[in-house]
């Protein structure tokens, strides 16, 4: 346990660093085109990654989960694999181009159709690339993955931002993700250093798809459950409003879910590597919920509280309507982030339906609270996936709680310092800004940074004491063995 322990947090710190410089070009990129370009151009690009976002859940088939699921040859499974993400990506990439005029007639946006035949591509040149990712993820070398990760973020922005200064609009943004796919996939190929052979097993095949089915389906009715207010919205209210809501949703899913989602990138070979052993599961799951929360619930909460200075310094005036749908799906994130990493124990247990069965019953608690919503503005939308999202986190914890053996108390022992501090912090920020004279929009949102921050770590330290040193121990360790390795 130890072992892998410190195998897993080593990775953790070399995934979520990437992922934090990966982020901060995003964020960096977003804060630069939200100043050139519009929300309708925000909306046209929405609309084009709802298909994409679908069909990019087939396009795989969920093979690179059963490559890191899977045991034995991994050069038999790998070879097999790549020709079925292959196959299925020239497939795939052929309907969403084929299936572009109906997206343009479903939204009554006919601007969306040569948009959605050119990200098709993205299709067929990430699956190119993607067993290549899956065998550094089996392996466990998540320090490899960080070049081609960062990388792309780099040229993603760098294409999307040049492009818009030369007034190309929307398609800044569409020809700044095709050329950065591309790039990542090339960089894949050069790390890894693997070149895919014709060698191909049935038996495998129908090995790898019989557990990569049920993975299809997680992807699905995860894409279907994460897309569904971009579709309504984009329906119902246009690319205007969904551009409002696409950038109040960046900064939650920048700061918050992005790092459940590094999490679990992970915790899935972690926790398969622990899959015959349900006490030591257990007590990684606690564990990874424990500091899930550390992580996010001040993140969250001090989105919510910033979310007024931050939108208007970082986008400007023009995002105003973002406000309020931001602060709440600060709230969202936490919720989200709280349930996600469920799914990884699940798939490591070999159980995936689970997965499917739970979001399928998330589809049923939230599409018609989603629905209702859209009658009236993103508001209300973004309220009602904070009331769903309740619901559904309920309802998993239940579950998991059933097939690891954990109890109510011994989740609210892992998540009640977290979500005391964070209360605490909220009372403080409030409490000393009534105290403040007003200040420039800068000062504010820094001051409130700072203050939060320092009141949510002195208030774990008091109340949690023993999980700041746990951190501080593993990083030692870590660092030590890092120091003898280098000696020896």
């Amino acid at each position: 346990m130890s072992g892998l322990a410190s195998k897993t947090v080593k990775n953790f710190f070399w995934n979520y660093g990437s992922f934090a410089v990966n982020k901060i070009v995003v964020f960096v990129t977003a804060v630069i085109l939200a100043r050139i370009l519009s929300p309708d151009d925000f909306g046209l690009l929405g609309l084009a990654l709802i298909l994409l976002e679908y069909l990019e859940r087939f396009s795989r088939f969920g093979i690179d989960s059963a490559v890191i699921y899977q045991k034995g040859d991994i050069e038999k499974t790998t070879n097999t694999a790549f020709i079925i993400a292959l196959a299925s990506g020239v497939i795939l990439t052929i309907i969403a181009f084929l299936s572009a005029p109906f997206i343009g007639a479903f939204f009554d946006e006919p601007r969306v159709v040569p948009i959605v035949q050119v990200l098709s591509l993205s299709l067929l040149i990430s699956n190119l690339g993607s067993i290549h990712q899956a065998r550094l993820m089996k392996e466990l070398d998540f320090k490899s993955r960080t070049v081609p990760e960062v990388s792309r973020a780099v040229v993603k922005g760098g294409v999307s931002i040049v492009l818009a200064l030369m007034g190309f609009g929307v398609w800044s943004l569409v020809w700044g993700r095709i050329i950065s796919v591309l790039w990542g996939t090339g960089i894949y190929w050069y790390i890894v250093r693997w070149v895919p052979s014709l060698q191909f097993d049935s038996a495998l095949a129908r090995k790898l798809f019989g557990y990569s089915f049920h993975i299809v389906l997680i992807g699905l009715q995860a894409t279907i459950f994460n897309n569904l207010d971009y579709l309504i919205i984009g329906r119902q209210l246009g690319t205007d409003a969904l551009g409002y809501y696409m950038m109040a949703y960046r900064l939650p899913e920048l700061f918050i879910i992005g790092m459940v989602i590094i999490a679990g990138q992970i915790l899935f070979p972690t926790f398969s590597a622990t899959q015959d052993d349900l006490a030591t599961m257990k007590k990684a799951y606690l564990t990874v919920l424990k500091y899930v929360a550390a992580f996010t619930i001040p993140l969250g909460l001090g989105l919510m509280l910033t979310a007024n200075d931050f939108v208007i310094f970082a986008y400007s005036d023009t995002w105003q309507p973002s406000i309020f749908p931001t602060q709440v799906l600060a709230v969202y994130a936490i919720v989200y982030a709280l349930a996600y990493n469920t799914g990884d124990v699940f798939k490591a247990l070999g159980r995936p339906d689970l997965v499917n069965k739970l979001a399928f019953v998330r589809v049923l608690i939230i599409v018609p609270l989603l629905l209702f919503a859209v009658q009236f503005t993103i508001d209300h939308v973004a309220v009602a996936q904070l009331i769903g999202n309740i619901i559904v986190l309920f309802l998993v914890l239940g579950v998991i709680m059933r097939f690891i053996s954990i109890s109510v108390i011994d989740i609210v022992r892992a998540i009640r310092a977290p979500l005391a501090s964070g209360i605490v912090m909220v009372g403080g920020v409030i409490a000393i800004n009534a105290l403040l004279p007003p200040m420039p929009i800068w000062m504010s949102l820094g001051t409130d940074i700072i203050i939060g921050g320092v009141i949510y770590m002195v208030m774990i330290a008091f109340t949690d004491r023993d999980m700041i040193t746990s951190a501080i121990d593993t990083i030692k360790n870590r660092n030590k063995k890092n120091d003898d390795s280098d000696d020896s």
